[in-house]
Order: structure tokens, then C-alpha cells, then sequence
């Protein structure tokens, strides 16, 4: 429709060649305005009238020879308003969705996309925080590859340093006779609980952190027994990552990188950008250490490689972004890591701008909040005030199988359907608690709040679709189709629940365009609440024998738009629950 209201304004607005309407044209803010908004503010100028007396003299004029696909154009103010022909837009709009062309949504500017994430510290177990961080990753690849973007997906894992060091010696000095299993722990929860005892009792020895510190410096000197024990202790952290990224389908990777391997690369690029005499690289005069200076109060000075040569976790990244670049050559590359990262990637995407590896055009740090408990209080690792990612999903689904017994209509249910049930709406209503929100904005998380069936929660979106389902099934109609279907036979309500399914696509794009997973979450509450509010006024099965197929057909295009807004979000649905 705007395509045909593109063409028609470009063929009856004078003056209008330099207009981009594909811009300009928009959808008002309140659905009594119409369907297109169109401003007139910049004819003002050609046509030597105020907008206001534009817009009035185009409704005058163009009311006379309106397409038949719109049914009114109407001036307010300085926009001129028009609102489509009701039949035509239910008709496009069902027939998309009947036909599934309503899945087909292309990028306007398809890309190769390299994504980084989650890219753990592998001194302990995976914990809340990775939990959003995953969520938002594999949501993005969703809507990447649903658009027609070709996506690269990679992690970095960093496996080495001081923090691992610390588990090391914490497992010699307290769980060096122990095993994940003695202890009824995940191999990856047994190795936090060896950090956090060390952490605890540095309170007590501060000598420990210096031999810490000792431990790290055998490990890059190679030392054999050293090595050793930091094999094992990855393997008992990998062993649990497994099972984790089973739980929350986090896939396979394209490509894994490993800190212990890349470490101490990146001298020579540092050095040949030096001798090439790359702006801002140089060497410290008193000190030796290589750095860029940025000659600016933001950034100043940052150093990449110590005066003895060693190199900084900053030379690292440089390394690790020429190997992507030299191997997939992207589009653009996504690293999905905390807001609190801000200054480093803003920093690392200026040096490799400089270098010739894509700055900020390329290099896109796709930052998210914390996630706080619902009091507010943060969660510390450190401290073992934390919540595990494995954890919280077993507490999620147990809540849910809880509150399912507590349901007459569910309380035979065989243990295999139960517990299914169970798992897809605790899962269902964490992904959509950390979705739901804009990623870059903090959030309390409440467990009890995320598997309500009441507000902007991801059960609510699910029962929603299973009372369709009930619905169709209790119809006893199957293969609805738009065949001898009246389309001018929608009363208002009805028009606005088919116009909010013909937003899906528009809500997608945004989603991609702008890389915000909540376009989609945010879309389906509005879509759920659009089919609540038509459900409460108009009876179908048992209503008007007239409206009954027209009916039964909005409400299984609604169900298939909900379970595939669901499907990008990684939320399965059920027909019963």
C-alpha cells in the first residue's frame, strides 16, 4: 500500500521531485489518524504556502482522484492523513499471511554479519548475566538470517590470566581430593566454588594473591605441572559449558578462539604500524612501551605493548580482529558484551580504523545492561552472590510445572506432558523477560513477574496462542482459507487486529536495522492485546453464523503471526497449556 501511495502522491504533488517519500511517509501515533502520515512542511518553500494550507489544498484536490485502495484522505494540521480502504488492506494483509509470504522479509541492505559472543571467563560457571547475553545473541542471528543476512557465529573464550590462576590454587588448597560429582556439583559450578574460597580466604592471606600472581607467571613460562592442572581445570569448565549452552540452544559456533592462544600476539602489528608511521602509534621516550596517542581528553593515551616488549589485553583484540578480517572479511562485526565495556570497544574500533581493519563503520558494540535482582541489588561472582544460568533455568521450569498442578485442567496430565509443558513455558518466560527490554537499559529481573500469565510477560504471548487454538479446535474447522471470505465484512476492532499482524514484517526490519531483539517482543504484546480486546467483544463460536469463517480466519492468522514472532525470539509454543 505504500508503494501505490508513493507513486500516486509523486504523480499529483507538484514541485515534489527531490522529495524522498520513502522517508518521509510514516504511520500516525494514533490509529484514528489513518494509516500514512504525510508532512508538508518541506513544499512550504516551492509552493509559497504555510504546511497548513498545503495539506488543505492537497485533501481537496487529491480526495477527487484517490486510488481505490485508500478510502479518505483528510488534512490535519500540517500532515495530510490517509486511511486505507479497509477491504483491500484485510484481503493483502490475510492472503500474505494464509500463503506464509508474510515470512519473507528481506534486508534492505543484506550483509555478511560476524557475531562474537558469549565469550565467557572460564574461571566459573555461567551465570545471569550470560544468560541475557546469550538470549540477545542468539535472538539477533534469528533475525539476521530471517532478513537474508549471512551471519558468522563466534566466541573467545578467555581462558588464561589471573582469575583462572586463582581457581587453580583454590582447588590445591581446599578440592584437590574432591570431584564435581563428590561434591553434587556441575563441573563448571565446582571450579567457581573453587574461586570463590580462594577470593574468601585472600580476606585472610594476602600472600595468596601474590602467589597467584606467581602461578600465572609459570604458566607463561610453560611450566609443565602448572600446565597440567590448567587443562584440567578447563576441561572441567568446558564439561559444564556443554550442558549449558544445550539448555539455552546456543548452537554451534563457526569459530571458537582461545585467549591462551592469542595472548601474546599483536606485537608486530603494533610495531609495523609504528614503522609505518600510522597516526597516533609511537613509542614512549622514557619508557620504551609502544602506544596511540589520541591527543584528545576522551581517549588519551593508550598503551599496547609494555616497554619490555609483553603485550596488553588491547594488542590482543587487534590480533584477534586482522584474524576474523583476514579470514571473513564481514561486513560487519558484532561483539555482544556488557555497557560497561563502553570505553574499550570505543577505543579498539578508532585503532583499527586507523589500521585499515574497519572502524566504527564496521565494528558494531552491541551493548547490554545489567540484570539486578528485583530488589535491585547486583549479583557479584566474586563473592558467590550469583545466580547460575543453570540454576535459574531449573528454577523457572520447576515454577512453572507448580503452577501448572495448581490448574484443575492440568492436574492428570501424564509426567512427560507436564513436565514439557513445564519447560517450554520456563523457558519461554525467561527469554522473554530479558528480550522484552531494551537491551541497553538495566533490569530487575522477578521470577514470579516473568511466569505471570498477566502483563508483558512471554506466558501471556503463549496462552495466547494456546486460547486460539482452543478456540479453532472447538470450532471443529480445519483448512480455513481466504476463499469466499468478505473482506469489507470486518467490523473496526477486527480491522485493527489485521492491520497490527500486516506490522510484523515492519517490526522485524526494525529489529534488524536497528539490532533490537524488544521490536519483535514488544510487537507481539501489542498483537496479543489487539486480539484480547477484539476476543472479549465478539463471540465466535456461537456468534453470527455469517462471521463465523472471517473470524475463524483472523484468529488463525493471528496464531500464526504470534508463533513465528515467538520462532525468531527462540520461544516455542503450545497448543494447550
Amino acid at each position: 500500500m505504500k508503494q501505490i501511495l508513493i507513486k500516486f502522491l509523486q504523480e499529483n504533488i507538484e514541485n515534489s521531485e527531490s522529495l524522498d517519500f520513502e522517508k518521509l511517509i510514516e504511520k500516525p501515533k494514533q490509529a484514528a489518524h489513518g494509516d500514512f502520515s504525510f508532512p508538508c512542511f518541506l513544499l512550504s518553500k516551492a509552493l509559497g504556502k504555510p504546511p497548513v494550507v498545503i495539506a488543505q489544498d492537497l485533501q481537496a484536490k487529491l480526495s477527487q482522484i484517490l486510488p481505490t485502495q485508500f478510502s479518505k484522505v483528510q488534512a490535519m494540521g500540517p500532515f495530510l492523513n490517509f486511511t486505507v480502504n479497509s477491504g483491500q488492506i484485510t484481503e493483502s494483509i490475510l492472503k500474505s499471511i494464509e500463503s506464509n509470504k508474510f515470512k519473507d522479509i528481506k534486508s534492505e541492505n543484506p550483509q555478511k554479519v560476524l557475531i562474537e559472543y558469549p565469550s565467557p571467563n572460564t574461571n566459573k560457571n555461567l551465570h545471569i548475566g550470560h544468560v541475557r547475553n546469550i538470549l540477545l545473541g542468539n535472538t539477533l542471528i534469528n533475525i539476521l538470517k530471517a532478513t537474508g543476512n549471512q551471519v558468522i557465529k563466534t566466541s573467545i573464550n578467555n581462558d588464561r590470566g589471573i582469575a583462572i590462576c586463582k581457581a587453580m590454587m583454590g582447588y590445591q588448597l581446599f578440592h584437590s581430593n574432591d570431584t564435581p560429582e563428590s561434591m553434587n556439583l556441575k563441573p563448571d559450578e565446582f571450579v567457581a566454588k573453587c574461586y570463590v574460597e580462594f577470593e574468601a580466604e585472600t580476606k585472610k592471606d594476602e600472600t595468596l594473591n601474590e602467589k597467584a600472581q606467581a602461578m600465572l607467571v609459570k604458566w607463561e613460562e610453560n611450566d609443565k605441572q602448572t600446565r597440567d592442572l590448567w587443562e584440567k581445570i578447563l576441561d572441567l569448565v568446558y564439561s559444564g559449558y556443554k550442558e549449558t549452552f544445550e539448555n539455552y540452544k546456543l548452537g554451534e559456533f563457526d569459530e571458537q578462539y582461545y585467549e591462551s592462544q592469542i595472548y601474546d600476539k599483536g606485537k608486530e602489528i603494533v610495531e609495523d604500524a609504528i614503522n609505518s608511521k600510522v597516526e597516533g602509534f609511537k613509542y614512549d621516550e622514557e619508557s620504551g612501551a609502544a602506544l596511540v596517542d589520541f591527543e584528545n581528553e576522551t581517549f588519551g593515551k593508550k598503551y599496547l605493548l609494555r616497554g619490555d616488549g609483553t603485550t596488553l589485553y588491547m594488542t590482543q583484540d587487534l590480533y584477534l580482529a586482522k584474524l576474523k578480517h583476514d579470514k571473513y572479511n564481514a561486513d560487519k562485526y558484532v561483539f555482544i558484551v556488557g555497557k560497561e565495556q563502553q570505553y574499550h570497544f570505543e577505543v579498539l574500533f578508532e585503532i583499527l580504523g586507523r589500521l585499515g581493519l574497519g572502524g566504527a563503520e564496521k565494528n558494531y558494540h552491541f551493548a547490554y545492561g545489567y540484570v539486578f535482582n528485583k530488589d535491585g541489588t547486583k549479583f557479584s561472582s566474586r563473592a558467590g552472590n550469583v545466580v547460575g544460568a543453570d540454576w535459574l533455568l531449573k528454577e523457572m521450569i520447576e515454577h512453572s510445572k507448580q503452577n501448572l498442578l495448581g490448574k484443575d485442567l492440568t492436574k492428570d496430565l501424564p509426567v512427560e506432558e507436564l513436565n514439557k509443558r513445564a519447560s517450554i513455558i520456563g523457558y519461554g518466560a525467561l527469554a522473554f523477560s530479558m528480550l522484552n527490554v531494551n537491551a541497553l537499559s538495566d533490569m530487575k529481573f522477578d521470577m514470579d513477574k516473568a511466569l505471570a500469565f498477566e502483563g508483558e510477560t512471554g506466558p501471556y504471548v503463549q496462552y495466547t496462542y494456546a486460547r486460539i487454538k482452543s478456540i479453532l479446535r472447538k470450532a471443529n474447522q480445519n483448512n480455513i482459507t481466504t476463499k469466499d471470505i468478505d473482506f469489507n465484512n470486518y467490523n473496526d476492532s477486527e480491522v485493527q487486529l489485521i492491520k497490527q499482524l500486516g506490522e510484523f514484517q515492519n517490526a522485524v526490519l526494525q529489529a534488524e536495522q536497528k539490532f533490537k531483539p524488544s521490536a519483535i517482543s514488544n510487537y507481539l504484546i501489542r498483537v496479543c492485546q489487539s486480539f484480547n480486546e477484539f476476543y472479549q467483544n465478539n463471540k465466535i463460536v456461537g456468534g453470527d453464523e455469517d462471521k463465523l469463517q472471517s473470524r475463524l480466519l483472523l484468529i488463525e492468522s493471528t496464531s500464526k503471526v504470534i508463533q513465528t514472532g515467538l520462532g525468531l525470539l527462540g520461544i516455542e509454543t503450545l497448543e494447550e497449556m
